[in-house]
């Protein structure tokens, strides 16, 4: 991309053109909003990449701008209150006892963790990486749901682990997709709670079983689901779809809302899956091929990072046979551990 042909609009600043025409008020701020956004779409048609830092608190706003600024990309730096609250540095949320009710993005096309977990460098890397036709993953498993690509019988990994459960116990299945395993877990006597990131995965699935119970959202930090206390975590193909570092933030989640003696289920691809290093490079050992994101593991330094959280490590296996779909047959990592720590 050249950059000369790149504007750079931050909220603030334009505050300062438009001098004190407009108050802080929320009819204010959309109105300011709408002003932005019709800025935006006539630079943009004028053969400009726009780039606009603002607060965005409305849906109305980004819905006008999904429908009348043509590639229209929206990120989010998500950041939860209290770390909003802790930085403060323009003193916007010093009298605020509780979090503020905004209108928080629906389908953003990329959600970034901006809670400290990733410096702003790798922030900015992440964004200047976005491809928004290949990096999509929302848009990317809406679609693979939507045109029912999945396979609806229980995985392997499931039935595997299946004599290793106890009836009436709590299971969190992370990244249920279209809840084959999750559903094959609750006719066996589990109490499962399922999250997954794909509205169209979560909204088939709550329309089809209205008994279980199927949040929509990450499954690295949702406060609902951490909330909670599980015997079981159940993980298929979802920790290599993360980066490393999200994958600490996981893992300390997963021990804290572990019982004492929880078990925490893994299958992953490895670093060496035949695929491995095909693609894009993002960063070490993450890719995007054919259309969507994956994280290859090593296994020595996953179970490091395991217990380093403070699980015991059971089994671990790396092989083939494990994950057979039509023709494919990936090495991939299966990893049994305990939380043996309070």
């Amino acid at each position: 991309m050249d950059n000369r042909n790149v504007v750079f609009l931050d909220g603030d600043i334009l505050r300062e053109v438009f001098g004190s025409s407009f108050g802080y008020s929320n009819e204010e701020r959309r109105n300011l909003a709408f002003i932005y956004a019709r800025l935006c779409k006539m630079l943009a048609e004028q053969g400009l990449t726009v780039v606009c830092c603002t607060i965005a608190m409305f849906y109305a706003v980004r819905e006008w701008n999904s429908i009348n600024i043509k590639n229209y990309t929206e990120i989010y730096l998500k950041v939860p209150f209290s770390v909003l609250k802790a930085r403060n540095k323009k003193g916007l949320y010093s009298e605020c006892e509780k979090e503020p009710d905004f209108e928080y993005p629906k389908n953003p096309h990329l959600t970034i963790s901006g809670d400290g977990v990733f410096s702003p460098s790798e922030i900015a890397l992440q964004i200047a990486s976005f491809n928004r036709e290949t990096l999509n993953e929302q848009i990317y498993w809406n679609n693979y749901y939507r045109n029912n690509l999945a396979n609806e019988s229980p995985s392997q990994f499931a039935l595997d682990i299946l004599p290793k459960l106890e009836k009436g116990k709590y299971l969190a299945d992370l990244g249920c997709g279209n809840g084959r395993d999750s559903l094959f877990f609750a006719k066996n006597g589990l109490n499962v709670t399922a999250i997954d990131r794909s509205e169209r995965a979560i909204y088939m699935l709550r329309i089809k079983n209205t008994q279980l119970e199927f949040m929509c959202g990450s499954f690295i930090d949702n406060e609902e689901l951490y909330s909670r206390n599980f015997d079981y975590f159940y993980s298929r193909f979802t920790i290599h779809s993360i980066y490393a570092k999200e994958q600490h933030k996981l893992l300390r989640n997963i021990f804290n809302s572990l019982k004492p003696n929880g078990l925490f289920f893994i299958e992953a691809r490895s670093v060496k899956d035949i695929i491995f290093g095909k693609g894009i490079l993002v960063e070490r050992n993450c890719y995007i091929y054919n259309g969507h994101f994956r994280r290859f593991i090593v296994l020595n330094e996953l179970l490091k990072d395991l217990e380093d959280t403070g699980f015991e490590i059971e089994s671990s296996q790396e092989q083939s046979g494990f994950a057979k779909f039509d023709d494919e047959n990936p090495i991939v990592i299966r990893i049994i551990a305990r939380k043996i720590k309070c």
